[in-house]
């Protein structure tokens, strides 16, 4: 059950992120690298607390940084296909 939400989880934020940075593209198409590049840089922030902590709190962090390393790789995919797709057009 837990990594049923936990996919739940990193399908919703791609798929909010996605839908963000489609609206955002529609006036310019290099905008629409802000959004994988902003959940790129919270990802760092979470890598870094991860590792700057000794206690129990840097498994939280852990959680929050793998989960959004998963959704930026995926994110980025989806992002350069995304655009490629709209440059060719």
């Amino acid at each position: 059950m837990e990594s049923f939400i936990f996919v739940l989880i990193i399908a919703s934020l791609v798929g909010i992120l996605t839908f963000i940075s489609l609206v955002v593209s529609r006036k310019n198409l290099k905008l629409i690298f802000v959004s994988p590049g902003l959940l790129t840089l919270v990802t760092l922030v979470f890598v870094y607390l991860t590792v700057s902590n000794e206690s129990w709190v840097a498994l939280g962090y852990f959680i929050f940084a793998f989960s959004g390393s998963m959704a930026s790789i995926i994110l980025w995919t989806l992002t350069l296909i995304l655009y490629f797709k709209r440059k060719r057009t």
